[in-house]
């Protein structure tokens, strides 16, 4: 074996034994996890107010952000989202919150890979966020994926709504494919929703419309959703210019209709999109461009 084998022998090992505790942290967190959120669940936790979202209730007959002995009952998603939710309603509510919160996790996963774990563990957002899973972690699924998958844009669209502006990325480059994808794909869900339920559609439209500038939440960031939308399209249309992916899940979060800190854990899709940065490469483009000594000088 050349010494050159030998050496990436050696540092693949050292690799794997390094990363190999980190991946055992992140799998027991995830099993904490889905057990305290399966054992625990609780009726004043999102996603009670999930498992209990059903159409025949009418969910938008409340302002937004109301309670009922602890419970919210008030919710801006579309009907849509109550009926693809339908099937998962059936199961009993520990099992529900579990899978739930099991499935938040996994998009955790895939975003941080093995240092998943350690950053449930440091980053107090991502805690709340996996014990009062709301749908932060789907939302910046979408942000990263969105680009070779346009058609995931229709989760944002079809649920907060105004974190659907991501699309408009698509629209600023010119990419109509994708645009049209990303808008097809939703124009399509939502039209089998309202021939399954018109009556649910005009009810939410009405909701809507009497919300539109978004609604007051006492744990939200105080600054409203007329002067963060505007500026999440600003920070897209930067980012197209320049290719910077990175702004996408900045718009997003920026675009939601209650702007929290809890929520921020969009923001965790920023690392994927930052393109790497080759370190040896960095090294040998700054050795070719250090001035040579003229022959026979001394170093």
């Amino acid at each position: 074996m050349s010494p050159a084998a030998a050496a990436v022998k050696v540092r693949g090992t050292f690799a794997r034994r390094a990363l190999a505790p980190l991946w055992a942290l992140t799998i027991a967190v995830g099993i904490v996890v889905v057990l305290v959120a399966g054992l625990g669940a609780s009726h004043a936790l999102d996603p009670y107010s999930y498992w209990t979202y059903r159409l025949d209730g009418d969910p938008w007959r409340y302002p937004p952000n109301t309670a009922i002995d602890g419970v919210s009952v008030s919710h801006p998603y579309t009907p849509a989202f109550a009926q693809l939710l339908a099937p998962l309603q059936t199961l009993p509510f520990p099992v529900f919150a579990g899978l739930w919160t099991a499935l938040a996790y996994v998009g955790v996963v895939l975003l941080l890979g093995r240092w998943a774990g350690l950053a449930v563990i440091l980053l107090p957002p991502l805690a709340h966020e996996m014990w009062n899973t709301n749908i932060a972690v789907p939302l910046a699924l979408v942000a990263v994926f969105g680009f070779r998958w346009p058609a995931f844009w229709a989760i944002a669209l079809l649920t907060k709504l105004t974190p659907g502006v991501g699309v408009l990325w698509f629209a600023f480059r010119r990419e109509w494919r994708s645009l049209g994808i990303a808008l097809g794909v939703t124009g399509g869900i939502a039209a089998v929703s309202l021939a399954l339920d018109p009556g649910a559609w005009a009810s939410w439209s009405g909701w809507l419309v009497g919300h539109a500038t978004g609604y007051d939440n006492p744990g939200a960031i105080a600054i409203p959703l007329a002067l963060r939308l505007p500026v999440a399209i600003v920070i897209l249309a930067w980012g197209t210019r320049t290719d910077r992916r990175w702004t996408v899940p900045l718009a997003v979060w920026l675009a939601l209709p209650q702007f929290s800190w809890e929520e921020s854990v969009i923001l965790l899709a920023i690392p994927r999109l930052v393109p790497a940065v080759d370190a040896e490469r960095v090294i040998r483009l700054a050795r070719e461009r250090r001035p040579r000594q003229p022959q026979g000088a001394q170093p």
